[in-house]
This record gives structure tokens, C-alpha cells and sequence, in this order.
């Protein structure tokens, strides 16, 4: 039997342990103004044990548009407890931030931190399920 890492067997919500990338090269129109065009960013998430795709869309590429866009997809399915990323600065910034979650009977959870995996530089292999996707 192929070895497979713990995360792929692990008993847990869709979304527990995630993979993530930044994918380029989109253009879209303002609401205001429909004739200026606009770069526009994807941040795509991928779930690791069922390989569910959630793509969010991100004004630029520093650290505090990937944050929003985790907080909007956590708002949805649930805050990860693993973050799988590449090597860049805008993704491995995410093990310096702290989140606050507020769960279903109004209790604010402070200091909820997220594990954050870095790959190695140029390593497409140990990302596949996310650069697939890309």
C-alpha cells in the first residue's frame, strides 16, 4: 500500500486541512465603472481528504487580502486547522496571525491560530491536490 500522509485518513470535517495557492492573470470590470478593467486574484483552497475546491477572489496579493479571503471561506465551511502553502511571503505570513471566531451561541474564541506547513521552493509534488486545480 502507496504511503499517504496522516491528513488523508484523518476523521474530520470537509475542509479541516487544507492546500493553498494563489492563481494569476484575471481581469474584471468595476460595478461603477464598467469600462476600466481591474487585476483580480484567486485564492484557491482545496480540501485535503475529500478534495473539495473553493475559489475566492482577492484584490491583491499581500498577506491582508489572504487573510480576508480565509476569514469569508471560514465564514462558510469552518476555520482549517492545517494550512498546507508554497513558498511565498504572503502564505507563510499566515502562521504569524491570530483569528477570533464567534460560534453559534455567541462566544468569541480569541487567539484561534492555524498550523502552517511550507513547502519547499519549486516542489509541485508535495502540493498536487492545489496545483492541479491551478
Amino acid at each position: 500500500m502507496a504511503k499517504h500522509h496522516y491528513s488523508r485518513t484523518l476523521i474530520a470535517p470537509v475542509f479541516y486541512t487544507i492546500q493553498i495557492d494563489i492563481a494569476y492573470g484575471f481581469t474584471g470590470k468595476l460595478h461603477k465603472n464598467p469600462r476600466k478593467t481591474v487585476k483580480i486574484y484567486a485564492l484557491v483552497i482545496v480540501c485535503m481528504q475529500t478534495s473539495a475546491t473553493n475559489i475566492l477572489a482577492m484584490e491583491s496579493i499581500d498577506t491582508q487580502s489572504v487573510i480576508a479571503a480565509i476569514e469569508r471561506h471560514a465564514a462558510r465551511y469552518g476555520m482549517p486547522a492545517e494550512v498546507y502553502v508554497d513558498n511565498g511571503s504572503q502564505l507563510k505570513a499566515l502562521d504569524k496571525y491570530e483569528f477570533s471566531i464567534r460560534d453559534m451561541d455567541a462566544q468569541v474564541y480569541d487567539s484561534r491560530g492555524i498550523r502552517v506547513v511550507v513547502s519547499t521552493a519549486k516542489s509541485h509534488q508535495e502540493r498536487g491536490r492545489v496545483e492541479v486545480k491551478v
